[in-house]
């Protein structure tokens, strides 16, 4: 979506983490000189392996850069349990029994359907560039994967799993949330999430709300022209709350309210409630998507999308700092 991206809650210390922690990125680039595009190999094996149920179909896949960038994402924000290994995730992704109901000729039309369309391939992903700073290249691939969320990003690349039911639902969300999980791919570059089991202080928590906010906010209003001109925004929920002025204006006004408190309380080691006041930003009214949109349409706006992407490269605080600095 996250955050856009939707995930399954995970616990920490017997507390349920809300489901959009686990569709949070992280990461540091590679070569900037290594081209984006898209990888469809983790999907199309598993097409492979659903055909013909051999499992050297299984340990190609396991062994796959898209496997790895998953698993990556599992360890670092708690997805799966700690010691998956990559043949472990890959059966649980793929499942038993296989797809049913159609399922699987409904991916395999899908696929096609994007890899057909080289065009908007590469518009999704300039379409990301244009909210990121000047002269950057995407550090590697957007796997196309089967089973896993809606799409991740980390260490530059992306995915996105074209077995979701929103993409075969509708086949355009796909660029839709190319465009977020790109600019996700492009913000982790520059600026690495922390690993969520390492969170253990009221302060970390709170670098950790901002950080939240950059992120998501940042990949939805990525996607927002795109989707406004392509009469979509009442295809996805953040986007209609987005045109929705008072339930923003509370929005607004419940998140600085959380934000104020965490900001001026003592730092001090987390307890079980403190994640449980997170809710409604991860979940729920997914408050650091729509709120952490807002803002960066409003800096966006105010300050011109130079400024914008001079602040993408800054970071968090410049973020929270430059919207705070006009909204006092």
């Amino acid at each position: 979506m996250t955050m856009g991206s939707q995930g399954r809650a995970t616990t920490r210390s017997g507390v349920v983490l809300v489901a959009a922690l686990v569709a949070l990125v992280t990461g540091q680039s590679g070569s900037a000189e290594v081209p984006a595009e898209f990888d469809f190999e983790h999907v199309e094996k598993a097409l492979a392996y659903f055909a013909s149920a051999e499992e050297q179909f299984l340990e190609r896949i396991a062994e796959s850069r898209a496997t790895e960038h998953l698993l990556t994402h599992s360890q670092r924000t708690g997805y799966y349990p700690p010691g998956t290994s990559g043949f472990d995730l890959t059966k649980t992704l793929l499942g038993s029994p296989g797809p049913e109901g159609g399922r699987l000729e409904r991916v395999e039309a899908l696929v096609s359907y994007v890899r057909a369309n080289s065009e908007r391939q590469a518009s999704c992903l300039q379409e990301a560039k244009k909210y990121l700073p000047d002269r950057f290249e995407f550090a590697g691939p957007l796997f196309v994967t089967w089973g896993y969320d809606i799409g991740v990003a980390m260490d530059g690349s992306a995915s996105l799993n074209l077995a979701h039911d929103q993409f075969l639902e509708d086949e355009s969300e796909v660029w839709f949330f190319c465009i977020h999980e790109m600019h996700h791919a492009g913000v982790t570059g520059q600026h690495p999430m922390v690993k969520i089991s390492e969170i253990a202080t009221t302060k970390q928590l709170f670098s950790f709300l901002r950080y939240s906010t950059f992120l998501e906010g940042t990949a939805t209003y990525a996607a927002y022209e795109a989707r406004a001109q392509a009469g979509a925004l009442a295809r996805d929920r953040d986007y209609v709350a987005l045109t929705d002025e008072s339930r923003m204006d509370r929005y607004r006004a419940r998140y600085f309210e959380v934000f104020k408190r965490m900001k001026s309380a003592p730092d001090r080691q987390l307890q079980n409630s403190d994640w449980q006041v997170l809710e409604d930003f991860s979940d729920g009214d997914r408050m650091w998507y729509r709120v952490g949109a807002a803002m960066a349409a409003a800096i966006d706006k105010k300050l011109g999308r130079e400024k914008f992407k001079e602040i993408i490269a800054e970071g968090p605080d410049a973020f929270i700092g430059a919207y705070l600095a006009f909204e006092k």
